[in-house]
């Protein structure tokens, strides 16, 4: 559709009035925006949204308006002019340059089953009230099938996807799939988007993660439980680890600069290992714990854990050689 400058004046007294600020402030609110983020307003018009979005991001970012129509963004110029972190272009949004086109990235498998309470089969695909019910139906095969159809559509730009496996236990595909790329030296899109469900905001970072194997092994054979003083129960080591641990929890500062819940960064034990009967004391005993950081709370994680892993040595001094803690980064 092509805009003359009067129906750009009738767009511009809509944009102006009660609904078009209360639309503003809706989309406003649903983007979430932070300070020196990049955003684009496709289909920008007079550039309302754009003045609004460049005002919350600051100089360091820049919102981009696009629009087909000179008329809108005459509009859009004359209402921007006074700020240096705004671009307009004049084209559709498939005519957009974006080099070497985007990169979409989603996995394929899913956390298990396992006891949890589905109103639905969750290995068959079900439609209620236009909702799509299945096992990862949004994390994340909903998001693949959406990309793949668009693919098919043959856009004038682009596409490139990669569908991994593995995500939810490890990251081994995405592991995999780098090494591949390296090896072939391939070329990627310096501008990627991954369909991890957000509800729909926008997010421009994650936390990081990191999972560790903590062993503690005992030499000393083992022993009936009645001897409980002669030898060292892993067992119980451990349990003071996961203490600890949680109450490393209580200190983490809670930052939220990530604006997700919960703010700060967070430790998880998920597993277990140890024991071989009721009256046997251990001689092995391990867990994997995680962290999710934001930051560099990782290695204040990590240095807390293993000052306090020194203490547990020096406690055994005596038995240091009959007696190892061993740490696995397992990602």
């Amino acid at each position: 559709m092509k805009f003359d400058n009067e129906l750009s004046i009738i767009q511009q007294k809509i944009a102006n009035g009660y609904a078009g600020v209360s639309r503003r402030l809706s989309i406003m609110n649903s983007l979430d925006i932070e300070i020196g983020q990049n955003v684009i307003d496709i289909g920008c018009g007079g550039g309302h949204l754009v003045q609004e979005i460049a005002l919350g991001i600051g100089e360091n970012g820049k919102s981009i308006g696009i629009d087909p129509s000179k008329d809108q963004l005459e509009a859009a110029n004359n209402r921007c002019k006074n700020l240096n972190n705004v671009e307009l272009i004049c084209c559709t949004a498939d005519k957009i340059n974006i080099e070497n086109g985007i990169l979409f990235s989603g996995h394929i498998d899913t956390v298990p089953t396992n006891q949890q309470n589905w109103s639905y089969n969750p290995y068959k695909a079900k439609i209620v009230n236009n909702k799509l019910y299945g096992r990862g139906s949004t994390d994340m095969k909903g998001f693949i099938s959406v990309v793949i159809y668009h693919m098919l559509k043959n856009h004038s730009y682009p596409f490139c996807l990669t569908v991994t496996h593995d995500e939810e236990t490890g990251c081994d595909g995405i592991k995999n799939l780098m090494k591949y790329i390296n090896k072939n030296k391939i070329s990627l899109p310096k501008k990627c988007l991954v369909g991890e469900p957000t509800n729909l905001k926008i997010v421009t970072a994650n936390k990081g993660v990191e999972i560790i194997e903590t062993t503690i092994l005992s030499k000393i054979e083992e022993g009936h439980s009645s001897n409980f003083n002669q030898k060292i129960n892993t067992i119980t080591t451990a349990s003071n680890f996961i203490t600890y641990l949680q109450s490393i929890q209580q200190i983490v500062p809670n930052k939220n600069i990530l604006k997700c819940s919960p703010g700060n960064s967070s430790i998880h034990i998920g597993l277990l290992r140890g024991g071989t009967s009721h009256n046997i004391i251990p001689k092995k005993t391990s867990f994997r714990w995680e962290m999710r950081y934001i930051n560099n709370d990782n290695i204040f994680i990590k240095k807390k854990f293993f000052k306090f892993q020194n203490n547990i040595l020096n406690k055994y001094k005596k038995l240091t050689s009959k007696y190892k803690i061993n740490n696995d980064i397992l990602f």
